[in-house]
Protein backbone atom coordinates (compact mmCIF):
# COMPACT_ATOMS: atom_id res chain seq x y z
CA UNK A 1 0.00 0.00 0.00
CA UNK A 2 1.03 3.65 -0.42
CA UNK A 3 0.14 6.71 0.63
CA UNK A 4 0.94 9.85 -1.25
CA UNK A 5 0.23 13.33 -0.19
CA UNK A 6 0.64 16.99 -2.67
CA UNK A 7 -0.18 20.47 -1.29
CA UNK A 8 -1.74 23.28 -3.37
CA UNK A 9 -0.85 26.78 -2.78
CA UNK A 10 -4.02 27.91 -4.63
CA UNK A 11 -7.63 27.23 -3.46
CA UNK A 12 -7.63 24.96 -6.92
CA UNK A 13 -10.94 22.90 -5.33
CA UNK A 14 -12.47 22.90 -8.44
CA UNK A 15 -9.51 20.94 -10.46
CA UNK A 16 -8.72 18.64 -8.02
CA UNK A 17 -12.61 17.47 -7.83
CA UNK A 18 -12.55 17.30 -11.53
CA UNK A 19 -9.78 14.89 -11.77
CA UNK A 20 -11.12 12.84 -9.17
CA UNK A 21 -14.47 12.51 -10.73
CA UNK A 22 -13.35 11.70 -13.77
CA UNK A 23 -13.91 8.16 -13.31
CA UNK A 24 -18.07 8.39 -12.74
CA UNK A 25 -18.87 5.23 -11.36
CA UNK A 26 -15.77 5.03 -8.76
CA UNK A 27 -17.16 4.80 -4.90
CA UNK A 28 -17.05 7.91 -3.23
CA UNK A 29 -17.30 9.37 0.28
CA UNK A 30 -17.60 12.78 1.89
CA UNK A 31 -16.50 14.17 5.56
CA UNK A 32 -17.95 17.28 6.96
CA UNK A 33 -19.25 17.94 3.92
CA UNK A 34 -23.20 18.68 3.96
CA UNK A 35 -23.05 18.53 -0.08
CA UNK A 36 -23.12 15.72 -2.73
CA UNK A 37 -23.00 18.12 -5.76
CA UNK A 38 -19.96 19.47 -7.56
CA UNK A 39 -20.36 23.35 -7.21
CA UNK A 40 -21.89 23.04 -3.53
CA UNK A 41 -18.91 20.83 -2.49
CA UNK A 42 -16.58 23.33 -4.23
CA UNK A 43 -18.47 26.14 -2.94
CA UNK A 44 -17.71 24.66 0.81
CA UNK A 45 -14.14 23.88 0.48
CA UNK A 46 -13.72 28.10 -1.03
CA UNK A 47 -15.98 29.15 1.82
CA UNK A 48 -13.99 27.24 4.69
CA UNK A 49 -10.21 28.19 2.77
CA UNK A 50 -11.74 31.90 3.16
CA UNK A 51 -10.97 32.22 6.84
CA UNK A 52 -7.55 31.27 6.02
CA UNK A 53 -5.27 34.40 6.80
CA UNK A 54 -3.32 35.76 3.10
CA UNK A 55 0.43 33.91 3.68
CA UNK A 56 2.58 33.50 0.73
CA UNK A 57 2.63 30.15 -0.33
CA UNK A 58 0.55 29.23 2.50
CA UNK A 59 -1.13 25.90 1.85
CA UNK A 60 -5.23 25.75 0.71
CA UNK A 61 -5.31 21.98 0.19
CA UNK A 62 -3.93 18.76 0.16
CA UNK A 63 -4.44 16.12 -2.77
CA UNK A 64 -3.76 12.74 -1.28
CA UNK A 65 -3.91 8.92 -2.61
CA UNK A 66 -4.30 5.73 -0.83
CA UNK A 67 -3.23 2.95 -3.36
CA UNK A 68 -3.17 -1.00 -3.04
CA UNK A 69 -1.87 -3.42 -5.23
CA UNK A 70 -4.50 -5.75 -6.48
CA UNK A 71 -5.12 -8.88 -5.27
CA UNK A 72 -6.37 -11.80 -8.36
CA UNK A 73 -8.03 -14.50 -5.93
CA UNK A 74 -10.58 -11.54 -4.10
CA UNK A 75 -13.02 -10.09 -6.20
CA UNK A 76 -13.28 -6.39 -7.35
CA UNK A 77 -15.93 -5.51 -5.14
CA UNK A 78 -14.41 -6.96 -1.97
CA UNK A 79 -11.23 -5.41 -2.86
CA UNK A 80 -13.15 -1.88 -3.42
CA UNK A 81 -15.25 -2.21 -0.32
CA UNK A 82 -12.10 -3.22 1.51
CA UNK A 83 -10.13 0.19 0.46
CA UNK A 84 -13.17 2.58 1.13
CA UNK A 85 -13.37 0.98 4.73
CA UNK A 86 -9.48 2.10 4.78
CA UNK A 87 -9.74 5.00 3.34
CA UNK A 88 -12.09 6.15 6.13
CA UNK A 89 -10.11 5.32 8.78
CA UNK A 90 -7.51 6.81 7.48
CA UNK A 91 -9.22 10.47 6.92
CA UNK A 92 -10.10 9.75 10.54
CA UNK A 93 -6.60 9.69 11.55
CA UNK A 94 -5.60 12.27 8.88
CA UNK A 95 -8.24 14.93 9.03
CA UNK A 96 -11.12 14.68 11.37
CA UNK A 97 -12.02 17.31 11.30
CA UNK A 98 -11.14 18.90 8.02
CA UNK A 99 -13.53 18.55 4.80
CA UNK A 100 -12.82 15.90 2.75
CA UNK A 101 -14.21 14.26 -0.32
CA UNK A 102 -12.97 11.00 -1.83
CA UNK A 103 -13.65 9.06 -4.73
CA UNK A 104 -12.07 5.85 -6.10
CA UNK A 105 -10.50 4.80 -9.12
CA UNK A 106 -9.77 1.21 -10.63
CA UNK A 107 -6.95 0.42 -13.00
CA UNK A 108 -6.08 -2.84 -14.01
CA UNK A 109 -3.12 -3.42 -11.48
CA UNK A 110 -3.95 -1.24 -8.81
CA UNK A 111 -7.10 0.48 -6.60
CA UNK A 112 -6.83 3.74 -5.28
CA UNK A 113 -8.25 6.34 -3.90
CA UNK A 114 -8.41 10.59 -4.09
CA UNK A 115 -8.94 12.50 -1.57
CA UNK A 116 -9.15 16.53 -1.44
CA UNK A 117 -8.37 17.26 2.45
CA UNK A 118 -9.24 21.24 3.31
CA UNK A 119 -5.93 22.60 4.92
CA UNK A 120 -7.99 24.14 7.91
CA UNK A 121 -10.46 22.36 10.25
CA UNK A 122 -14.09 23.79 9.78
CA UNK A 123 -14.66 26.93 10.69
CA UNK A 124 -10.89 27.30 11.84
CA UNK A 125 -8.92 30.07 10.58
CA UNK A 126 -5.37 28.32 11.26
CA UNK A 127 -3.79 25.88 8.92
CA UNK A 128 -3.64 22.72 10.06
CA UNK A 129 -0.37 20.76 8.79
CA UNK A 130 1.54 17.32 9.36
CA UNK A 131 5.49 17.10 9.84
CA UNK A 132 7.38 15.06 7.45
CA UNK A 133 7.60 12.78 10.51
CA UNK A 134 4.13 12.61 11.39
CA UNK A 135 3.52 11.48 8.08
CA UNK A 136 5.30 9.09 7.51
CA UNK A 137 4.53 7.36 10.97
CA UNK A 138 0.90 8.28 10.15
CA UNK A 139 2.14 5.67 6.64
CA UNK A 140 3.83 3.25 9.01
CA UNK A 141 -0.08 3.22 11.39
CA UNK A 142 -1.86 2.78 8.36
CA UNK A 143 -0.30 0.17 6.76
CA UNK A 144 0.75 -1.74 9.97
CA UNK A 145 -3.48 -1.36 10.18
CA UNK A 146 -3.84 -2.98 6.84
CA UNK A 147 -1.87 -6.16 7.41
CA UNK A 148 -3.36 -6.90 10.42
CA UNK A 149 -6.86 -5.81 9.39
CA UNK A 150 -6.98 -6.88 5.61
CA UNK A 151 -4.12 -9.90 5.31
CA UNK A 152 -6.97 -11.07 2.63
CA UNK A 153 -5.73 -7.96 0.40
CA UNK A 154 -1.74 -9.36 0.47
CA UNK A 155 0.03 -6.21 0.50
CA UNK A 156 3.85 -6.01 0.77
CA UNK A 157 4.98 -3.89 3.75
CA UNK A 158 6.73 -0.64 2.19
CA UNK A 159 6.99 1.52 5.78
CA UNK A 160 7.51 -0.97 7.86
CA UNK A 161 10.88 -1.98 6.42
CA UNK A 162 12.14 1.32 5.71
CA UNK A 163 11.60 1.43 1.84
CA UNK A 164 9.50 4.34 1.57
CA UNK A 165 12.60 5.91 -0.72
CA UNK A 166 12.96 3.33 -2.72
CA UNK A 167 12.99 5.25 -6.01
CA UNK A 168 15.47 7.74 -4.58
CA UNK A 169 18.95 6.76 -5.69
CA UNK A 170 21.97 7.42 -3.68
CA UNK A 171 25.19 7.00 -4.77
CA UNK A 172 28.28 5.12 -2.69
CA UNK A 173 30.13 8.06 -2.29
CA UNK A 174 26.56 10.70 -1.79
CA UNK A 175 25.88 8.22 0.69
CA UNK A 176 29.69 8.18 2.60
CA UNK A 177 29.74 11.95 2.93
CA UNK A 178 26.22 11.80 4.66
CA UNK A 179 27.83 9.43 7.17
CA UNK A 180 30.84 11.34 7.67
CA UNK A 181 29.29 15.15 7.78
CA UNK A 182 25.68 14.08 9.58
CA UNK A 183 24.30 16.53 7.45
CA UNK A 184 21.71 16.93 3.83
CA UNK A 185 23.87 16.27 0.54
CA UNK A 186 23.37 18.35 -2.25
CA UNK A 187 21.78 16.30 -3.90
CA UNK A 188 19.24 15.69 -0.97
CA UNK A 189 19.34 19.40 -0.69
CA UNK A 190 18.23 20.10 -4.20
CA UNK A 191 15.54 16.92 -4.42
CA UNK A 192 13.83 18.60 -1.38
CA UNK A 193 13.59 21.58 -3.30
CA UNK A 194 12.20 20.40 -6.57
CA UNK A 195 9.97 18.19 -4.94
CA UNK A 196 8.73 21.15 -3.26
CA UNK A 197 8.07 23.25 -6.26
CA UNK A 198 6.71 19.93 -8.12
CA UNK A 199 3.40 19.85 -5.20
CA UNK A 200 2.75 23.64 -4.92
CA UNK A 201 2.55 24.06 -8.99
CA UNK A 202 -0.06 23.61 -11.47
CA UNK A 203 0.40 23.16 -14.84
CA UNK A 204 4.19 23.89 -16.78
CA UNK A 205 3.88 27.03 -16.70
CA UNK A 206 3.59 27.97 -12.93
CA UNK A 207 6.17 24.97 -12.52
CA UNK A 208 8.73 26.66 -14.61
CA UNK A 209 8.06 30.24 -12.88
CA UNK A 210 8.41 28.65 -9.65
CA UNK A 211 11.75 26.70 -10.34
CA UNK A 212 12.89 30.09 -11.49
CA UNK A 213 12.37 31.59 -8.77
CA UNK A 214 14.51 29.32 -6.55
CA UNK A 215 17.52 29.17 -9.11
CA UNK A 216 16.65 26.27 -11.52
CA UNK A 217 15.48 25.97 -15.16
CA UNK A 218 13.87 23.03 -16.41
CA UNK A 219 15.07 21.18 -19.52
CA UNK A 220 14.49 18.12 -21.31
CA UNK A 221 16.84 16.34 -23.60
CA UNK A 222 14.65 13.43 -25.67
CA UNK A 223 12.45 11.88 -23.13
CA UNK A 224 14.30 12.58 -20.05
CA UNK A 225 13.44 15.92 -18.12
CA UNK A 226 16.08 17.67 -15.49
CA UNK A 227 16.82 21.08 -14.19
CA UNK A 228 19.43 23.80 -14.28
CA UNK A 229 20.88 25.53 -11.34
CA UNK A 230 22.76 28.88 -12.04
CA UNK A 231 26.06 27.96 -12.04
CA UNK A 232 24.88 25.66 -15.53
CA UNK A 233 25.01 22.24 -13.57
CA UNK A 234 22.53 19.54 -14.77
CA UNK A 235 20.13 17.19 -12.57
CA UNK A 236 18.47 14.41 -14.38
CA UNK A 237 14.64 14.07 -12.12
CA UNK A 238 14.90 10.39 -12.60
CA UNK A 239 18.67 10.58 -10.77
CA UNK A 240 16.66 12.80 -8.59
CA UNK A 241 14.17 9.75 -7.64
CA UNK A 242 11.74 12.52 -8.98
CA UNK A 243 10.48 11.37 -12.54
CA UNK A 244 7.71 9.14 -11.34
CA UNK A 245 6.46 12.06 -9.19
CA UNK A 246 7.03 14.56 -12.29
CA UNK A 247 5.02 12.22 -14.96
CA UNK A 248 2.25 11.75 -12.53
CA UNK A 249 2.27 15.60 -12.43
CA UNK A 250 1.99 15.67 -15.88
CA UNK A 251 -0.52 13.65 -16.33
CA UNK A 252 -2.90 15.21 -13.79
CA UNK A 253 -2.05 18.04 -15.42
CA UNK A 254 -3.13 17.09 -18.87
CA UNK A 255 -5.91 15.54 -17.52
CA UNK A 256 -7.08 19.18 -16.27
CA UNK A 257 -6.87 20.84 -18.85
CA UNK A 258 -8.37 18.24 -21.22
CA UNK A 259 -11.72 18.36 -18.25
CA UNK A 260 -10.99 22.36 -18.90
CA UNK A 261 -11.68 22.04 -22.65
CA UNK A 262 -14.78 19.99 -22.55
CA UNK A 263 -16.48 21.88 -19.90
CA UNK A 264 -16.10 24.84 -22.11
CA UNK A 265 -16.93 23.35 -25.38
CA UNK A 266 -20.40 22.06 -23.20
CA UNK A 267 -20.65 25.60 -22.11
CA UNK A 268 -20.75 26.65 -25.82
CA UNK A 269 -23.03 24.46 -26.74
CA UNK A 270 -25.43 25.64 -24.04
CA UNK A 271 -25.28 28.51 -25.02
CA UNK A 272 -25.68 28.03 -28.73
CA UNK A 273 -28.61 25.71 -27.76
CA UNK A 274 -29.99 28.78 -25.60
CA UNK A 275 -29.99 30.99 -28.48
CA UNK A 276 -31.68 29.06 -31.37
CA UNK A 277 -34.74 28.55 -29.06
Amino acid sequence: MIIKSMSRKHPSFGQVIDYMDREELGLKFRRNLYSSQREQMIAEFLRNSELLAKRKRGNYLYHEVISIKRNPNLSLEEQQKALLEIAEVYAEKRAKNHLVYGRMHTEEEHLHVHLCISANEVAKKTRKRLSKARFLSLQREMEQFVLEQYPELKQTPVYQNGHENLNQKISNREGELKRRTKAPSRKDQIREKISLVMEQSIGKEELEQNLSEIGFELYQRGKQFGVIDKEGKKYRLKTLGLEVKFSERQKLDQRMEQLKQARKKKKQRNLKQNLER
